[in-house]
């Protein structure tokens, strides 16, 4: 859903300058007070998941290489 405001002109400059400060465009700034993108990297949620074996198998090695450390090593 697309919605119109009509604002003033310095409103809009202090608008722009805010979202400038953020690197995101006045659009974005306004999605922000809504609550959307607050969490920007949900776009690429999922975009990994076919590659979810070899996560849990580079996890499993790294567990058996360094699950063993013990504080009194780095003591």
């Amino acid at each position: 859903m697309q919605r119109k405001l009509e604002i003033s002109e310095g409103t809009d400059r202090r608008g722009e300058a805010a979202a400038g400060e953020l690197g995101i465009s006045l659009g974005e700034e306004g999605g922000r007070e809504r609550g959307e993108g607050d969490r920007p990297w949900l776009v690429c949620a999922g975009a990994l998941a076919h590659l979810h074996e070899e996560t849990v198998r580079i996890q499993r090695f790294v567990d058996e290489e360094f699950g063993g450390i013990e504080a009194e090593d780095w003591a």
